[in-house]
This record gives C-alpha cells, structure tokens and sequence, in this order.
C-alpha cells in the first residue's frame, strides 16, 4: 500500500502562452501553477534560476499566492531566437516567508522590503555586512590614491563618482569573488595547441 508524504509535496510551475525570446534580450513570460489541493492554502513561493537550455535561463522570482496570472522573465544569450512552448515546465515553486516590515531589519515604516527569505535561511549578519561596506570604501579610496598625477581636478572627481557608484563589484576579501555556471565562456583558439603556463 502507498502512502503519501508531505515532503512529496511539490508545486510546478508552466509557461501560460508561447513567448518568443528574441536574441540577447529578456522577455516576461505569463505562467501557472499546479495545485496541490483546492483546500490546501498557498502562500509566497519563489522559483529558483535555471538554466532552460544553453543559453536560455530563467530568473528567481517571488511569487505571489494564486496559481493563475503569474509572470516570470527568462533571457536568451544566444544569437538567435528561442521559443518558450504552452505549456513547458519553468520549475518547481518554493514557500518563502515575506518578512513583515518589523522584521527587516533597517527598513523604514514607508518601505516596503523587496526580497523573500526562504524558511530555511539564516538571519543576515549586519555586522558582517557593515564590514564589508567599509572594506569596499577602503579599496575605493587606495584605487583613487593610485590615480596618475595627470588627471585633472575634475577629472579625479569623475572617476571618484564611477568607483563609488559601482563599489558593490570589488572584490573585498579572499572568498567573495562569487561564481556562476549560468554562463559559458569560449576562447577560440583555432587549430592551435591550447597553451599551458604557470601564473
């Protein structure tokens, strides 16, 4: 006899229309949900990146409750056009928990947070992350001391406003580089013996 479980419990999600994904771009595809019951309530769900076919991937998103009338983006990196099929299976939803805005941490009473905390995470530690806010603005200060002699007043100045602007992307520590496998990168080497050399 067969019984089931509630960790087979499992929600899909499908492309509602067919969407066209023209090359190098990102389109909104319009999406629906399996039920698992009529009775069973459904809360926030989000579902994960993936990666659909070469080149073709799927955003997180939160989701919210309902089954009907959901939207997901999904870009092509490819040359060439791709199609997403009625019907085809984007992935499986996950519940998430939408803190409140007592719980977010540092979000105002006329904010609204943006992000979902899935069940299983851990708090973040603002500590940690105060620290890595000042470590970035310690390496945006010695890359502006290392600046040429040349550069005029103004022209410092534009370069002090671009680092500043986008400091979230330098490394600060040994093992925050992050890593993606969504894209591939290829160097052609041609007929050429691939070269090996120390660093």
């Amino acid at each position: 006899m067969m019984t089931q479980r509630k960790k087979l419990r499992c929600r899909r999600l499908y492309a509602d229309r067919e969407v066209i994904v023209p090359a190098r771009q990102q389109a909104t595809v319009p999406a629906r949900a399996t039920l698992l019951s009529t009775k069973w309530p459904t809360g926030d769900t989000i579902v994960e990146t993936r990666q659909m076919q070469p080149g073709v991937y799927l955003g997180q998103t939160l989701l919210s409750p309902g089954h009907r009338d959901l939207c997901v983006d999904i870009v092509n990196t490819t040359a060439k056009p791709k199609t997403v099929a009625v019907g085809e299976w984007l992935g499986n939803l996950h519940d998430v928990e939408v803190p409140s805005n007592q719980e977010w941490s540092g979000t105002s009473s006329d904010q609204q947070p943006t992000g979902a905390v899935p069940m299983s995470t851990e708090p973040v530690d603002v500590r940690a992350a105060a620290a890595a806010s000042s470590t970035s603005t310690e390496i945006v200060d010695s890359l502006l001391q290392q600046l040429t002699e040349s550069l005029a007043a103004e022209q410092r100045q534009q370069v002090g406003q671009l680092l500043q602007s986008y400091q979230d992307i330098f490394s600060t520590g040994t093992y925050n580089m992050g890593r993606t496998n969504l894209v591939e990168h290829e160097i052609n080497i041609g007929n050429h013996p691939p070269i090996r050399q120390g660093l």
